[in-house]
């Protein structure tokens, strides 16, 4: 995103404050301080509510960019089965 220096800018500040509050969500967990830790966490989905439009952005970014989403491509090949294991008797 190297040519978008505006929604850079909004990314990192994003970040840096998600940040900021993640370490308060550790801290009173840490402390075992449960009114805290809820408070901050509340704080943490609202500030991810509150910047739904950054991630509107990204996305429309990418597809201008004809960067592909990750998630969207079809798996390498599949896993093989595992064999079940015999009961004990």
């Amino acid at each position: 995103m190297a040519d978008d220096p505006e929604l850079n800018r909004r990314i990192a500040e994003f970040l840096l404050y998600q940040n900021e509050i993640a370490s308060r969500v550790v801290n009173a967990a840490l402390t075992k301080d449960a009114r805290a830790m809820n408070a901050a966490a509340r704080e943490l989905a609202d500030h991810n509510t509150a910047h739904q439009d950054l991630a509107d952005d990204i996305v429309k970014y990418k597809a201008n960019a004809g960067i592909v989403p990750t998630g969207t491509e079809p798996p390498a090949e599949q896993a093989k089965a595992r064999r079940t294991r015999k009961p004990r008797p």
